[in-house]
């Protein structure tokens, strides 16, 4: 299983740019792998995933993913932001040094997270690899409102690259990759069938939706990042997330397209039979190019928890647009704005199950929009519970639509909709389908910095949840030239 990771970590890192003009950062992306006390006699082995920019010289800034994967809490994740101080030692030794602090919980630890507030500080010694660089990672893990404290020693992965961020006032650019380095985005609704709460029975059923990232290797190897959650049936609550590899060729004229994936990740939450978390993915898919970026895909396959009881059929249709088109011979080049957001997402009047009483919370957030005209954008929002009663393990994913105007040189206004899934931490969420509307007002402190105010209402399609939202987040907005 750490092979596989590691393999899956060095063939998911991002392309270089190469740029005549216009100005490069560093981007850091990570991969770590360590086993955590729950308790003096609970265990939890956790994988985190973490991408951040340069925003100073050796700091650089992002967020995180963090998921179980052995132990006995599948659904165990935390979602926040990262700070890392990257020096130099030698030409070949690196030391980082950074904190986390995020949301988390799930997988029945309600008890031992509280309210879900995470920290994480750390301290690595790496070995240099090229642009990559592996190493041992020493970390405190530390849920300060329940009673989680763990001292461990784990592995580290991390590559480094240039990140490059356009300048519409400069023609003569080339690059290979710019941004995140995805070339293809979808959105996923799915239907689960199969094994899912309790073991023995074949026939549960669950409405998933999510989003997918697909980053091109050659012309018809890709891999992909994935997240879904229950929006309908008994798993309110679940949540999984996965990378895979996959294949796809060309069987009619450019527009018609078949292939497979193999995949793994994590998941489990809403009773789920996942044990520690892992899972693994297989799948065959058929794709149809409506326009040359737009296309509908139907895939179908098979997701088992290898530790657990779980064994799912699913099929699912995937609605995705191409950003990218790296290894076209013949493109025209557009250029793209996109925000990375992260802060705390506040909850004000939240009901519990069997409860009378409202008890609000907070959730760390992190958002990525893309602008697909000067002013309307589409976007992912992902949240985990951090303080507040004992929600702790509450998470939900949103895709999004907004639409922004300025009002000033430094001031713009939003609106947006959204609809996902989510649950867990005793939230009165039904099936898991949820969905918002909110307002938003941006101020720029400088071309690239600023800073989201917003404020809206969320409610649960099923469930009796529904409450006032609020938002306080701070941006990061940049520019790539996109091919097409």
């Amino acid at each position: 299983m750490l092979r596989f990771f590691i393999i899956l970590f060095m063939l998911c890192m991002p392309a270089a740019v190469v740029a005549e003009q216009g100005e490069t950062q560093q981007a850091l992306l990570k991969l770590d792998i360590e086993q955590i006390n729950l308790s003096d006699t609970e265990q939890l082995g956790w994988v985190g995933a973490t991408y951040q920019w340069q925003t100073f010289e050796d700091i650089f800034i992002g967020g995180s993913l963090y998921g179980g994967i052995t132990g006995e809490r599948g659904g165990f994740f935390s979602l926040g932001t990262s700070l890392t101080w990257r020096h130099q030692l030698s030409d070949t030794w690196l030391i980082d040094a950074g904190l986390y602090l995020g949301g988390g919980g799930g997988g029945g630890a309600n008890r031992l997270v509280g309210g879900g507030l995470t920290f994480r500080p750390h301290i690595d010694v790496l070995y240099r690899m090229k642009d990559g660089a592996v190493g041992i990672s020493a970390s405190h893990v530390r849920f300060p409102t329940g009673t989680v404290s763990s001292n461990q020693v784990g592995l580290t992965f991390t590559h480094q690259h240039d990140f490059f961020l356009a300048d519409t006032q400069q023609t003569q650019q080339t690059f290979e990759k710019g941004g995140f380095g995805f070339d293809r985005i979808r959105g996923v609704a799915a239907i689960y069938h199969g094994v899912l709460r309790r073991a023995g029975n074949s026939n549960e059923r669950a409405t998933m939706v999510g989003a997918r990232a697909d980053h091109w290797l050659n012309p018809t190897m890709y891999w992909s990042a994935e997240i879904v959650g229950a929006a309908g049936g008994e798993l309110g609550g679940y949540a999984d997330y996965l990378a895979a590899l996959g294949v796809e060729y060309p069987v009619l004229q450019d527009r018609l397209f078949v292939g497979g994936r193999v995949g793994m990740g994590m998941g489990g939450g809403g009773g789920a039979l996942t044990q520690g978390g892992l899972l693994g993915k297989v799948a065959l898919n058929a794709a149809w190019y409506m326009t040359d970026d737009i296309a509908v895909t139907l895939e179908g396959g098979y997701l088992v928890a290898p530790l657990g009881d779980m064994r799912v059929k699913y099929a699912s249709f995937e609605l995705s647009t191409d950003l990218d088109k790296p290894f076209r011979d013949e493109y025209e080049r557009d250029t793209t704005m996109y925000e990375w957001q992260a802060g705390v997402f506040n909850y004000h009047t939240v009901v519990p199950s069997h409860s009378a009483s409202s008890i609000p919370f907070a959730a760390s957030e992190i958002t990525v929009n893309r602008f697909f005209t000067d002013s309307a954008y589409y976007g992912v929002h992902m949240m985990y519970a951090a303080k507040g009663g004992t929600y702790g393990g509450y998470g939900a994913a949103f895709v999004s639509l907004g639409y922004s105007v300025e009002i000033g040189s430094d001031i713009s206004l939003s609106v947006e909709v959204a609809a996902g899934g989510g649950g867990g931490g005793a939230t009165a969420v039904g099936g898991g389908a949820l969905y918002m509307g909110n307002i938003y007002a941006d101020y720029r402190f400088t071309e690239n910095l600023g800073l989201r105010l917003g404020l809206g209402r969320m409610r649960a399609l099923q469930g009796g949840l529904d409450t006032t939202v609020s938002e306080a987040m701070l941006t990061y907005r940049y520019q790539v030239l996109e091919r097409h």
